[in-house]
């Protein structure tokens, strides 16, 4: 078994002309190629089945143009960078000059920056003990909304008071005038007795 690695430098090809060759040959490589710790590897059947279709020299030119247009590339690329380099280091420049130049300009700039910039501290300060004061307020606010939700509370409560206090009373009532009308009921039973001459209690004749 061979890695996708130690197969290209032992045929002397790149890696990724044996990728290549790989991708165009899957189906028939199907369940021959393996992967361990992301490092694939090629078995026997496989080493055999590329070597039987693999063209050295192709293969060769192939990595060969390959490189050199990885390195064409590559040159135009550092060609690119370099004049744009070229390019930022002359408008460095520019803006140098230009900076000594107006460089008392500059003085009354860093000046004004200055004044800009504490101000802009004294506004942050200002900013924060607003913002102190906004979330102390809003702890007071939420204590009054608690104390308003309470003091509802409190008056439900003594609603619901006075009106067991009213329904006491009317129970007290009635009962004051069912202990009359019992009273009575006894008065008015006791005075239908007389004693008799006996010392007994008997009914009084109708």
């Amino acid at each position: 078994m061979l890695s996708f690695s130690d197969y290209a430098t032992q045929r002397g090809v790149s890696y990724e002309c044996v990728r290549r060759q790989v991708d165009k040959h899957k189906d028939a490589l199907e369940g021959h190629i393996m992967s361990q710790y992301r490092t694939r590897f090629l078995d026997d059947y496989a080493v055999a089945y590329l070597d039987e279709h693999r063209s050295s020299s192709s293969a060769a030119i192939v990595s060969s143009r390959e490189e050199i247009q990885s390195k064409t590339e590559r040159n135009e690329q550092l060609e690119s960078e370099n004049k744009e380099l070229l390019r930022k280091i002359a408008l460095l420049q520019d803006q140098l000059l230009n900076l000594q130049e107006e460089n008392k300009v500059g003085i009354e700039a860093q000046t004004q920056l200055k004044m800009l910039t504490a101000t802009k501290e004294s506004l942050e300060n200002r900013d924060a003990e607003l913002t102190a004061k906004v979330a102390v307020l809003e702890v007071k606010a939420a204590r009054v909304e608690q104390l308003e939700e309470k003091q509802s509370a409190l008056e439900q409560e003594k609603t619901d008071w006075i009106r067991e206090k009213a329904r006491l009373e009317a129970e007290k009532n009635s009962l004051a005038e069912e202990k009359v009308r019992i009273q009575n009921e006894l008065d008015k039973e006791k005075n239908s007795y007389v004693r008799s001459i006996f010392g007994l209690w008997k009914k009084k004749p109708l």
